[in-house]
């Protein structure tokens, strides 16, 4: 075991640059719309159980710019008895409208929907929610597109009157296309849920009461004048697989992604969470995952805060495996902080094995281990500047072929990563 050179930051600078992830941020002047979407394909809040997912697949995108978008998915989703779900994609884009004017569209798409045992069933949904600001005011559009919606056994439109509701006796309640909105002269709320599945009874351990929701999507834009506040960013998620260094192309995309806007969250702590990860052929398999983010961006001020959470961790074939892992990142710009600024990153765990052996809670940061057979293990993969911080659990450089992967592909668990003005 031993210790890797300054190169290994340069190594993870590139890495985190290649997601779209790191991008330089200084304070200017920040335009006249601020905003903040997301979407996701499921989310259910499920009483008397352990089971809680915030938006599976989800995409978010916040801050200023007038033309950048992001995307997300997942292979499927699936709780016993309750949600089986195939292929999410996910999307936000921010682009310009009109005269001095922002489009915000967010969407998500699912394939092959069967929820409550049956009880629905639906092809494909496609959920388009749209928010549009101008000079003169604010405006939106949005819709929801269901294939072959069935609601015990009755057949319903492809596109169905917003908030549309619909009661199986004595299981649930169904409302369809559902859309949420508020608007004034400070800015706009728009809210889309294709479906949101309210239950009338206990289902497969869900207590009465609990709610399924697809193809949730939210989108916020504030008339903010123009200020110099110190803007933020940073993101967490659980796992992603990179192959191929010429145009970083993922293999898997990250699970549980979460990002901190631009604007920051008003210092509200924002979730996303994910049942499980389950990546064929043994090669990443994991409980639980959670992220969490939070920024304040204040004038003369800043803090932004990334956590990401993995409970029954087995990557590889059990090669490394951890009841649980957790990292940490944190940054702050505040003229009562020693220099006048923070980074701090932090991984914590339990019982973390690496090919067998056990590595101490205390383990240095930026740690190397070669696996004959494998490649190179990093254990607690760290970068900070002014301004910046990073961290990756777990990061594994493949020196071999191994489970379809060719060499070279590069498989990182736990990371977070948090940014801000640093002058």
């Amino acid at each position: 075991m031993r210790r890797t050179s300054a190169a290994a930051f340069t190594v993870l600078a590139a890495l985190l640059a290649s997601i779209g992830a790191f991008s330089p941020v200084s304070a200017v002047t920040q335009p006249i719309w601020t905003y903040f979407s997301t979407s996701g394909g499921t989310q259910a809040n499920l009483l008397g159980t352990l089971v809680s997912t915030d938006l599976t697949g989800a995409s978010n995108l916040g801050g200023t710019s007038f033309d950048d978008s992001r995307t997300n998915g997942v292979a499927s989703v699936s709780v016993p008895g309750l949600i089986k779900v195939g292929a999410i994609t996910t999307k936000q884009q921010a682009s310009p409208y009109g005269t001095n004017g922002l489009q915000v569209t967010s969407t998500a798409k699912i394939a092959g929907i069967d929820l409550l045992s049956g009880a629905i069933k639906v092809d494909a949904i496609e959920t388009t929610n749209i928010a549009r600001a101008t000079p003169a005011g604010f405006s939106k559009e949005a819709d929801s597109k269901l294939l072959t919606l069935t609601i015990a056994g009755k057949s319903y439109p492809l596109s169905a009157p917003p908030n549309t509701k619909v009661e199986i006796p004595g299981l649930a309640t169904v409302v369809i296309n559902e859309q949420i909105s508020n608007s004034g002269g400070a800015g706009i709320e728009t809210k889309v849920n294709a479906l949101r599945v309210t239950l009338l009874k206990d289902v497969a351990g869900a207590k009465l009461g609990s709610t399924i929701r697809l193809a949730p999507s939210t989108i916020n834009i504030l008339n903010g004048s123009p200020s110099n506040a110190i803007p933020v960013g940073g993101f967490a998620y659980g796992t992603s697989v990179v192959v191929g260094a010429a145009d970083a192309r993922l293999a898997v995309p990250p699970t549980a992604l979460l990002q901190i806007p631009a604007i920051g969250t008003g210092g509200k702590l924002f979730t996303n969470s994910t049942l499980n990860v389950d990546i064929p052929q043994g090669l990443i398999k994991l409980g639980a995952i959670e992220s969490k983010v939070s920024g304040l961006s204040n004038v003369g001020s800043s803090d932004a805060y990334a956590e990401h959470q993995i409970a029954r961790v087995n990557i590889l074939g059990g090669l490394i495996t951890a009841d649980a892992i957790k990292v940490t990142s944190h940054v702050a710009k505040n003229p009562a902080l020693p220099g006048g600024h923070l980074e701090e990153q932090k991984l914590t765990f339990v019982n973390l094995k690496v090919a067998g052996k056990t590595i101490p809670i205390d383990v240095k940061p930026n740690t190397q281990i070669f696996v004959l057979g494998l490649g190179t293990v990093y254990i607690n993969q760290q970068l900070a500047k002014p301004g910046y911080s990073a961290i990756v659990g777990v990061r594994v450089i493949l020196g071999n072929k191994k489970l379809g992967l060719p060499i070279g592909a590069d498989i990182q668990l736990g990371v977070a990563s948090t940014f801000t003005a640093a002058s």
